[in-house]
This record gives C-alpha cells, structure tokens and sequence, in this order.
C-alpha cells in the first residue's frame, strides 16, 4: 500500500528503453492508461536511459512520490538493476529483456515485486543469466517472477498480456483497499457485493436470494493483494446493514462469511437459524 502523504495522488509507471519493440510496448500501456486516475506513465528520454547516473537522477525525479511501478527493457533494466538503490523510489518493478544483468544486485525491499520476462531463444538473454538474476533478487529479498516467451528478442502478444495483467495487479496493490466504495449488483435471483481495485483486481461476496426475506451466502473471494486488509470482513458487513434495513435473514453457506458470524455474535439478529434440512431417507419399506 503506498504510504505517500496523499493517498489518492496517482503512482507513477516509469517506461525506460529505447528498442522499438519496448516503445511499441510503451505506447501500448499508455494508451491503456489514458484518462486512468490512479496512474500517470512517463516514459524516459533515451538520453535518460544511456547511463546509471542519468537513469538513476530521471527515475528518482519522476518518482517524485518514492514509489513508482517502474518498467524497463533490454540494456536499461540491466542499467536499473545495478542502480537498485535510493534515490531509485520503492515499488514493483518489470525487467525485460535484460541482456547483461550484473552478478550481484544492490540490496532490495524486501517482498519488492519483481517481474522478468525474456525470450526462451534470445541469444542475447541466456537463461542461465536470467535464472542467475532472478535468484540474486530473491536473494536480496525481492518476490521475483519469471515469464518465457517462445520467441527471441521480440515482445509477443502472450508477453504482452502477462505484462499488463501484472501491471494490472501493481495498480491494484498501489490503493489502500479501505478508501474503495464497497457496490453491489443483481442479476435476477443472484447477486454479488464486490470491491474493485484499479487494473481491474475485484473481492467479491456472491449470494443468491432465496425469498424476499432470505438470503444465502455463497462465496467470498478476496484476491491476495487484499488479504490481511479487512476487505472480506467489508463485504459482510456491508450484507448485513442491508438485510438489516430490509428485514432480511441471512443462511452464511460460505465458510468464511460463517467463519465471521461464529466471531460476531451481534449479528445474530440477522441469522437464519431455522433452517429446514431435508430429512434422511428411512428403510425402504418393502
């Protein structure tokens, strides 16, 4: 979550590489993020990414927040790599391509999320210095992932999609999830209350409407960027205060929202704890 003195401000994505398939790539993402309140992306002048002071001074200044989604292609992630020090802000972190990583990587924060993708037949990324990379990160303490794409040094659509569902997912853990509205939508008897995150990321709660004053809990699932945030206890509670003002009991099927019940007493007015089982099947009579 960021940690910045204005939460609502919008996180940097830094695009660095001069290749024209990383600026094809660029122009891609930022088409994406058009109009987006929760990111700006800036792409770095080629004079920027040349050498490790220059890229450091510009990635430092456009991370002007400390925390910045950074992505960098072929010479320039290796360039970024070595500088992994301040004032290079806090954030995830793309790499791909990288084509002379160095051996040792400055220390990182720790859980810092950390993507590299790369061609399984670029001569120019071995994986032998890939795998050498990604393991110094983790070592260093970074939460590394690895994308091969079948091609060599072109960015392919697979990639291309990896990258942004990642992107999508760094949005999503850029925002404190307490400052997003909890909505909720029907679709005849079946509805959900759900929590959506920039990028995409959505927790949702599924019920379905047994009468006009019961409702079934069916399931609640909360993506991992949420876990631990309260986001999941947002969803029931928000269930409840409804079915409060509408007189509706609840049937909490789904084991966490059971699991919650069981640890909050106070609801028990909306509880339905008269729930009619169908009885066993006796012996057959002959």
């Amino acid at each position: 979550m960021t940690d910045t003195k204005d939460a609502n401000a919008p996180t940097p994505v830094l695009l660095i590489g001069e290749a024209r398939a990383a600026q094809t790539l660029f122009q891609t993402i930022a088409a994406m993020l058009e109009g987006a309140s929760d990111v700006t992306a800036r792409t770095a002048p080629a004079e920027a990414a040349s050498d490790r002071a220059g890229l450091a001074g510009w990635v430092a200044k456009s991370g002007d927040s400390g925390r910045a989604i950074i992505i960098a292609h072929g010479r320039a992630a290796d360039t970024l790599v070595a500088a992994l020090v301040a004032p290079v802000p806090e954030g995830p972190l793309a790499l791909l391509h990288p084509m002379a990583p160095p051996a040792e990587v400055a220390k990182v924060t720790k859980g810092r999320d950390v993507l590299i993708t790369a061609g399984a037949t670029d001569p120019e990324t071995p994986a032998a210095s890939v795998g050498a990379l990604a393991d110094a990160l983790d070592a260093a303490g970074a939460k590394t992932d690895v994308f091969w794409n079948r091609g060599g040094a072109e960015i392919t659509e697979a990639e291309i999609e990896r990258i942004i569902a990642w992107l999508n997912a760094a949005r999503g853990a850029s925002v404190d999830p307490s400052t997003l509205p909890v909505a909720m939508e029907t679709e005849g008897p079946k509805g959900r209350y759900f929590i959506e995150a920039p990028g995409g990321i959505t927790a949702e709660m599924t019920f379905s409407r047994a009468s006009d004053t019961l409702i079934i809990i069916d399931h609640t699932e909360v993506p991992d960027i949420f876990r631990g945030t309260g986001t999941g206890l947002r969803l029931v509670e928000t269930l409840i205060a409804d079915a409060r003002t509408s007189g509706t009991k609840i049937i909490p099927l789904c084991p966490f929202a059971a699991a919650q019940f069981k640890r909050h007493p106070e609801w028990g007015d909306v509880l339905e704890t008269k729930v009619r089982m169908k009885p066993k099947a006796g012996p057959r009579t002959p």
